[in-house]
């Protein structure tokens, strides 16, 4: 049995805001009783994801540069969903067609993760 308690927060403020995220810092009461401050979390949108495969089979990958990694990443296509944008499906067939000049016919939701659940706000779906 999980005797686990969730955490709450007990205040927060922000401390830098971005188009594209903010950075919140908390107190929180964690689920063992004990005060912790602070506690910094990025707030993100979130982002929609597409494995694309083509109708032979093949897996449509993107080779791109990521300056936060500093090296070049081999990734399936995807990104930030737009404000509007409440539907992820839709979003990762925008995403697939910026990305890849690929459209598609059939999509569906496969799962959703969060990318750091630690200190990251966001979820993200995956869609095939």
């Amino acid at each position: 049995m999980n005797n686990l308690k969730a955490w709450e927060q007990i205040s927060f403020d922000y401390i830098h805001e971005e188009t594209w995220f903010k950075l919140r810092r908390d107190r929180v009461l964690k689920g063992n009783g004990g005060e912790m401050y602070p506690y910094y979390v990025l707030e993100y949108t979130n982002w929609a994801t597409v494995f694309p495969v083509t109708k032979e089979g093949k897996v449509i990958l993107l080779k791109q540069y990521r300056y936060g990694l500093g090296e070049w990443s081999i990734e399936i296509p995807g990104g930030i969903m737009d404000p509007h944008e409440t539907d992820p499906l839709s979003a990762g067939r925008r995403e697939l067609l910026e990305e890849t000049g690929y459209s598609c016919g059939l999509i569906r939701e496969v799962g959703k993760v969060a990318p750091n659940p630690a200190t990251a706000s966001n979820g993200l779906r995956i869609d095939a």
